[in-house]
């Protein structure tokens, strides 16, 4: 019988796992030491509340659909978009395991949201205004994944919805529960896909070896 809750052997991990948990580790840490060196709150802006939790799990269904939507529409850019992160971003997860999945989620939702919303844009709104912060924090957010150009326009329209959530709320909860659950979402689906794309790649290799074997071996040629 296979133990589902065991956790898997760290030194088998995929390389893309243990680079995630480093970055997202040192943003934690580089989050903290700024805010505690400018002596500035941090930690205090995550308030576990009902109505915090119930807007951060409501507010993760609309990117989730996006996320679908973009998935099977032919409107442009998104089909290129779906290249992109087949050729360039499958291959990076593929044998990376569900409990590495939701490690992942969690400390890059966790580690850029305290980074991105609850330091530069809470420092930024008061020096510059909401407008401003805003802004510049998802088009930073943005250039952090940029994979293609596109890519970083859309995750930094990601960021400007999280943002926004942030401002309103004013609890750093929210955008926390969004970006975890959508990661999480998003990688499962990036697993499903890399599956898919094996398995259509060994029936391909299948068909041609069967058409090979059928051929039977090449025929002498004969002169004329």
């Amino acid at each position: 019988m296979v133990v589902l809750w065991a956790m898997p052997d760290s030194s088998r991990r995929p390389a893309i796992v243990n680079r995630v948990i480093a970055v997202e580790g040192a943003l934690i840490l580089l989050a903290w030491g700024v805010a505690w060196f400018l002596d500035r709150p941090l930690f205090e802006l995550i308030v576990f509340d009902r109505a915090g939790i119930a807007a951060g799990l409501l507010a993760t269904v609309p990117p989730c659909a996006a996320m679908v939507w973009s998935t099977r529409t032919t409107m442009p850019p998104f089909p290129g978009v779906r290249r992109d992160v087949e050729r360039l971003i499958v291959p990076l997860f593929r044998g990376v395991s569900w409990w590495d999945m939701a490690i992942i989620a969690l400390l890059a939702g966790v580690g850029e949201e305290i980074f991105f919303r609850g330091l530069l844009q809470t420092g930024l709104a008061g020096w510059a205004g909401l407008w401003p912060a805003l802004l510049l924090t998802s088009i930073l957010f943005g250039a952090l994944h940029w994979v293609t150009p596109i890519y970083a326009l859309l995750a930094g329209l990601i960021g400007l919805y999280l943002g926004a959530f942030m401002a309103v709320s004013g609890n750093l909860i929210v955008p926390i529960l969004v970006h975890v659950l959508y990661d999480f979402f998003a990688l499962r689906y990036l697993a499903g896909r890399g599956r898919a794309l094996a398995a259509g790649s060994s029936t391909t290799t299948a068909e041609h070896g069967g058409d090979a074997a059928a051929a039977g071996p090449p025929q002498p040629r004969t002169g004329s």
